[in-house]
């Protein structure tokens, strides 16, 4: 019986670098300061048909989870096998971090058994520094794209605070007990959700990624909360993204000014040059982009997707057209295997998208 495995490559980087940006197009603000996480649950509201790169990754986790620690670790005997009960992507930004816990810790947290922590970037300084996961009794474990950690949830175990850049991870909690997966949740509402010809999402309540104009000012916001700003003044974590991603002043104010904006004060974008490939789309055209959006929360989303493609993509010569029409090829192929997957989860009873050689 193991307690605790470490395996390298279970995504490859592709995967990883799919995931990151469905994270950073949709996570909202997550549970604990300089922290956005982004649950299945939320995701099937948000966008059902970004689904299918976490579903597939979440099946690829499960199945080296009980490989590596097997299925018996919890002493249940080879058929017990396990369960997800929670599935997120979740960034931490500099000053996050997690001190010393087991995460079985809470009466309601009593039903989870197995962890697991699948890094979606490189630490180390390369793509973050700090940020290394470590446990009582043995050394440091630097993140690396596609390393798995799993343990039982009665490990106790620390995270150290991220000192730069962003430290992506896919989190999956895996529990015994049947009535605690998710997936019969979510397959109770998925087919009515991802709908062939269904109208696009309402998405998630824009109350979801807002800061309070109190709340302490996540990384790289200096100069967010400026002189004057009032207490019903708001921030939006989508606008700060959108802000570091390059977007030039003039169309943050823009969004944040528009109908129906919640208070929202736009980040100052000074001495923010931003990412080039993300700069490159989020031109000041990219208003029309967003223009034909009912609300300001869809506005948002829209401009929010379109810079985390953009970074995906690393599309970096300004074809602006052409990003679009890849980011809309990208979503009309996500669309077709999502209705298999629904197809394929149905019949199974759990969230399930077998793979397939698309021509």
């Amino acid at each position: 019986m193991r307690r605790r495995a470490v395996a390298d490559g279970v995504l490859s980087g592709d995967e990883c670098r799919e995931l990151i940006f469905v994270q950073r197009a949709l996570a909202v603000m997550g549970y604990r300061p300089h922290v956005c996480s982004l649950t299945l649950h939320e995701l099937l509201h948000a966008q059902p048909a970004l689904l299918v790169p976490l579903v597939r990754a979440r099946h690829k986790v499960w199945m080296a989870v009980e490989e590596q620690l097997g299925v018996d670790a919890l002493g249940g005997g080879a058929q017990q096998g396990l369960f997800v009960e929670t599935t997120s992507l979740i960034a931490w930004e500099p000053g996050a971090s997690l001190g010393w816990h087991t995460d079985d810790n809470q009466p309601y947290l009593r039903a989870r058994h197995v962890s697991a922590v699948l890094y979606l970037n490189d630490g180390g300084g390369a793509d973050f520094s700090g940020g290394d996961f470590m446990f009582r009794d043995k050394g440091v474990i630097v993140p690396a794209t596609g390393k798995l950690v799993s343990f039982l949830a009665t490990e106790e175990h620390c995270v150290a605070p991220v000192l730069s850049g962003e430290r992506h991870a896919l989190t999956m909690w895996f529990t015994r007990d049947l009535a605690a997966c998710e997936d019969a949740k979510v397959l109770r509402q998925l087919p009515d959700l991802a709908a062939p010809g269904r109208a696009e999402p309402a998405g998630l309540p824009d109350t979801m990624y807002l800061l309070a104009g109190g709340d302490a000012a996540q990384p790289g916001d200096a100069g967010a909360a400026g002189a004057g700003q009032g207490p019903a003044e708001q921030r939006d974590v989508r606008l700060l993204r959108l802000r570091r991603w390059g977007l030039p002043s003039e169309e943050l104010r823009k969004l944040s000014s528009w109908r129906g904006s919640p208070h929202v004060t736009a980040p100052s974008a000074t001495g923010h040059a931003g990412l080039p490939a993300a700069r490159a789309a989020l031109t000041p055209t990219s208003q029309a982009w967003v223009a034909s959006s009912t609300s300001w929360g869809r506005g948002v989303a829209a401009a929010c997707l379109r810079g985390a493609f953009a970074l995906w993509m690393q599309q970096g010569d300004g074809d602006e057209a052409d990003l679009q029409q890849r980011c809309d090829a990208w979503r009309a192929q996500q669309a077709r295997r999502l209705d298999r997957m629904v197809a394929d989860s149905v019949a199974c009873g759990f969230l399930l998208l077998e793979d397939e050689e698309e021509g």
